[in-house]
């Protein structure tokens, strides 16, 4: 049953928007975001007015889009209860790697509060700022992308349990539980051409297609972004470098310095 489960759920043609699929968890349009970033990244946004989402397999975490090592092991008891060839990388891990090199993330913070741990975590005192926006203005910004931009809050799961994995996406909106901190909301890109290609080639024994490290999504600034927050530990001149590039590029939107770090 596990295996035929897997099989159904590879099959892109299932996929819907990503404001009506039912196995994704996205939260009501006025839930506030935030995205840490350095100061290239946000120059980046601001020139191209492009919004990028990373290549799965391009994060930190080795446990990116995979099963659960309960999941693995329920699946390695099916083949052997019910004597199923699996010639080659077994088809449940070959799933994963199809996940981690064709689906793409932009990854956000889902917290009204700022939090200091993100803050060091992007960096101590190395240009670091954070932009503020919503759900709803992040839905609204992409709108315009031709592929699918499914919007979720990431699940937080205890990695020796078994999960939701009966459907492939769902899989790319978790992480292990060491990660619960961080109150993940991703956008998540999986384009479909890229991923039958990709799935067609492993099924036929071939090298699959190089794929992008990540997808640029055209977006307008002056609509995602609702504020510019500078971080804690940045020096002043990095605020007036970032309010000077803000009146240049006519963003007009709140610019100010996180106050986590200032002596009361």
């Amino acid at each position: 049953m596990l295996l035929r489960q897997f099989r159904l759920h590879t099959n892109y043609s299932l996929l819907m928007p990503y404001d009506q699929h039912p196995d994704l968890l996205t939260p009501i349009e006025d839930t506030v975001l935030w995205r840490y970033m350095d100061f290239a990244r946000f120059l980046y946004l601001l020139e191209m007015k492009c919004l990028w989402f990373a290549r799965a397999d391009q994060f930190g975490d080795p446990l990116e889009s995979m099963l659960t090592d309960a999941e693995i092991q329920e699946f390695e008891r099916e083949v052997i209860l019910n004597s199923v060839s699996t010639r080659g990388k077994q088809p449940w891990l070959l799933s994963s790697e199809l996940m981690r090199s064709t689906a793409y993330f932009s990854c956000w913070r889902a917290k009204p509060n700022e939090s200091l741990a993100m803050w060091d975590l992007y960096g101590k005192g190395n240009g670091i700022i954070g932009i503020k926006s919503t759900v709803g203005q992040l839905k609204r910004a992409v709108k315009v992308h031709p592929e699918a931009v499914y919007i979720t809050l990431v699940e937080y799961i205890d990695w020796s349990q078994r999960g939701r994995y009966h459907n492939t996406l769902v899989r790319s909106a978790r992480k292990d539980l060491s990660y619960e901190h961080e109150a993940e909301l991703r956008a998540i890109i999986w384009p479909s051409k890229l991923a039958t290609e990709h799935q067609r080639a492993i099924q036929q024994g071939q090298q699959p297609p190089e794929t992008p490290l990540g997808i640029s999504v055209p977006i307008e600034p002056g609509a995602l972004i609702r504020e510019v927050v500078v971080g804690p530990r940045e020096q002043p001149w990095v605020y007036e470098l970032v309010d000077r590039v803000m009146k240049r590029y006519a963003l007009n939107v709140l610019l100010s310095r996180s106050d986590r770090l200032t002596k009361r």
